[in-house]
């Protein structure tokens, strides 16, 4: 096997955002300009498969599947430290060609128009939303620490993520001056509730607050959206690719 010289640098350190797509490459140039453009994310991760975001869901049908789909983009999340997570679907616009549907539902519903495996994404959009432990996030984390968007510190035991909330004892530090006038570091206990919209980092906390590892927050900022494919020819490139309908619900 011949070697290839790309003249580049191995970078270690990750994007820490993970995109879930089709398998499908005509989209990939609209995925790349889309991210680019709507989120502002040119660096990712990729798990690319038939069906998308549509994948780590059964549709009412492929249980096996979908659930080992969840499993190993769990396995991603924790292994890279993913702290967003992006769920693509796609298939036409209003106005756009029916050739554009998923194969993956077309494959699943193979019966179905175009209008009814749009209703069928959302509804895995949905159904995705009560699995979200199951392929974006672990949900007791332990021995934590939780910087806020507002410049809070919280130090936890244990920590629990939810689809939307991390919740918990935390500890923050308060500095009080003593009697003989000399400063003195408190610990104070406080029953936590905290939007995960509002967590900018979680790391595992050592023995003293200033010695900490980088965690991924469990893609807490995962959404999905879906890719329409417009009417465009192929003689006239597409103004907005990819740009079709989203965000939809965060998960």
């Amino acid at each position: 096997m011949d070697d290839v010289e790309l003249g580049m640098q191995w970078e270690p350190e990750r994007p820490h955002i993970l995109v879930v797509a089709c398998s499908d490459g005509r989209l990939q140039e609209a995925t790349d300009a889309f991210l680019a453009r709507a989120l502002g994310v040119r660096q990712y991760d990729r798990l690319y498969v038939p069906g998308g975001g549509g994948a780590l869901s059964a549709s009412g049908r492929e249980f096996i599947r979908a659930g080992q789909l969840r499993a190993e983009c769990r396995f991603l999340v924790d292994a890279h430290h993913v702290d967003h997570l992006v769920l693509l679907f796609h298939g036409p616009a209003a106005d756009g060609p029916a050739e554009s549907t998923c194969a993956d539902y077309r494959r699943k519903q193979s019966w179905a128009h175009a209008d009814h495996i749009r209703g069928q994404q959302e509804a895995d959009v949905r159904d995705l939303l009560t699995r979200r432990s199951e392929f974006a996030a672990e949900p007791l984390r332990k021995g934590v620490l939780v910087r806020t968007a507002d410049g809070e510190q919280f130090s936890f035991d244990r920590a629990v993520i939810s689809a939307d909330t991390l919740t918990g004892i935390g500890f923050q530090q308060r500095t009080v001056v003593l009697a003989d006038g000399q400063p003195s570091v408190e610990e104070i206990a406080t029953e936590v509730r905290l939007p995960l919209e509002k967590i900018v980092s979680l790391q595992q906390r050592r023995r003293d607050w200033g010695r900490t590892a980088k965690w991924g927050l469990g893609a807490a900022g995962a959404a999905a959206f879906v890719i329409a494919v417009g009417t465009n020819s192929a003689d006239e490139p597409p103004a907005n690719p990819g740009g079709g309908r989203g965000p939809g619900p965060e998960l």
